[in-house]
């Protein structure tokens, strides 16, 4: 089914329920699938050119290593100080020069698992067992670390063909070259495995379509900067949105550009979106690692997604960074503020002196206000609260109306019957005001198989400015 924006005298190819949503009618939901970041990265190891789901830092590491830019999906899955995301769809970018890595010993073919210079680092050895002489070990490992054995007779290859393949947890894969028996032999490293990890923009554009077709509520780039590929994410961006997914997406300039805010806020003017996240300060972690802006965007983009609905962004800390790496000074930020721009500091506790750093507000880059889309459709936590109105109302149609209720008085008012109590929940959660109201709509006719509906929700800000009038 179809979903997406809609604007009166409009009509839809496809059966849907349409949201038209407007400044006024700033929507909400608190989410059971919040939480979902995607990110496209480039490895030395892992499943290539298809999305993966992992939902913790050792699945990330167990399943694409720590080469590439894997670590920027560590740092996403980190999120906030209290947030995390519960999952990410990673996407392992690799051109069709990447290569597994390959041994031959004996009569034994043995393939890397993955393409990708990790199973360079492999070595294969047959050791004697000492309890039974007609049979050997054959042992793989990856640098010292010995991560398989496999024990069988010297002349049974086609069972040390079957063990090694059925190992789920193995390496490596296994073919069978000949029937020259098995005996001890020195370790042999494997060889040929080629990453393919220098991507091009077209590669981005094949992430980008594979996300197209899953549910996420934020998307990073790792790290990547080149202005050809950030055109596509925005074009690519702009189309989804409207096409009904409401997808945020996180940007951010290199170490150079962030040296210099006011090319940070241009790149924000640029974007005018709010769809368009984008971070102009970098960030150091506990380890004295130094991320730009660009590689901030993971972990911006994990907190942004994993942050309730009835929460705000801003003033939220970052899991382990401890110190930005440009420290702008407070002309700077209002300037920043104004272009769009997100913006990490530095707050030192007065007394303590110790220092945390914070997001100075939850803001996207739209700017170009106008009495329908208003200055509120800049705050993340809004268009969060939209998207995620928009999918959770479109999947209650689709799994409770389209095709099952009769477009007459008693289907319509089921439908705005379970719409309302829908929104009555989100209420309750202070996500939006408790003055809902949803009907249909005064202007448009419900007939045939259209049903036009007026909704108003407006989203619960957070107290993030407070003006004190003191009479002494």
């Amino acid at each position: 089914m179809s979903s997406g924006t809609w604007k009166p005298g409009e009509t839809k190819e496809r059966t849907g329920i349409y949201n038209w949503f407007v400044s006024l009618a700033n929507s909400r939901i608190s989410a059971t699938k919040k939480g979902v970041v995607g990110i496209p990265i480039k490895a030395d190891w892992g499943p290539c050119n298809q999305l993966t789901i992992c939902e913790d830092d050792a699945e990330i590491l167990s399943t694409f290593g720590t080469g590439g830019t894997v670590y920027l999906a560590r740092r996403a899955i980190m999120g906030s100080k209290n947030y995390k995301p519960y999952k990410l769809l990673l996407y392992r970018m690799a051109t069709p020069e990447a290569e597994r890595a390959t041994a031959t010993i004996g009569s034994v073919k043995l393939i890397a698992k993955y393409t990708g210079s990790r199973g360079n680092e492999f070595q294969v050895a047959i050791t004697e067992n000492i309890q039974e002489e007609e049979k050997v070990n054959l042992c793989i490992y990856e640098g010292s670390m010995m991560r398989s054995k496999y024990t069988i007779g010297k002349t049974n290859i086609d069972n040390l063909i079957s063990l090694i393949n059925q190992d789920k947890e193995s390496l490596i894969t296994a073919v069978k070259t000949g029937e020259e028996k098995l005996e001890p032999t020195a370790a042999i490293h494997f060889s040929g495995g080629v990453s393919g990890s220098e991507v091009k923009v077209e590669d981005y554009i094949k992430a980008l379509a594979a996300f197209e077709s899953a549910y996420l509520n934020t998307l990073a780039l790792d790290g990547v900067c080149d202005e050809s590929v950030l055109t596509m994410l925005k074009s690519w961006q702009n189309r989804v949105w409207n096409s009904g997914k409401m997808i945020q997406v996180v940007i951010g300039g290199t170490h150079e550009q962030d040296k210099d805010p006011a090319l940070g806020n241009l790149r924000s003017r640029t974007c005018d979106s709010y769809g368009v996240i984008n971070g102009i300060v970098g960030g150091i972690d506990s380890a004295g690692n130094h991320y730009c802006s660009a590689e901030m965007a993971a972990q911006i983009a994990g907190a942004v997604a994993a942050l309730p609905l009835n929460k705000s962004i801003t003033y939220k800390e970052l899991s382990d960074i401890v110190d930005v790496t440009v420290e702008l000074s407070d002309t700077q930020i209002r300037e920043a503020i104004l272009a769009g721009s997100f913006v990490l500091f530095k707050d030192i506790d007065p007394e303590t002196f110790t220092a945390t750093v914070k997001v100075e507000r939850g803001i996207n880059t739209f700017t170009s206000f106008t009495e329908e889309a208003g200055e509120k459709l800049r705050k993340i936590k809004a268009i969060s609260t939209m998207a995620a109105i928009d999918y959770d109302i479109s999947q209650y149609a689709m799994k409770n109306v389209i095709g099952e209720l009769d477009n007459d008085a008693d289907g319509r008012a089921t439908l705005i019957s379970g719409i309302s109590q829908y929104l009555e929940i989100l209420a309750n959660q202070h996500v939006i005001s408790s003055d809902i109201l949803v009907g249909l709509s005064e202007t448009l006719t419900s007939e045939g198989d259209i049903v036009y509906m007026e909704t108003q929700a407006f989203t619960v800000d957070k107290i993030e400015q407070i003006f004190n009038k003191i009479y002494l």
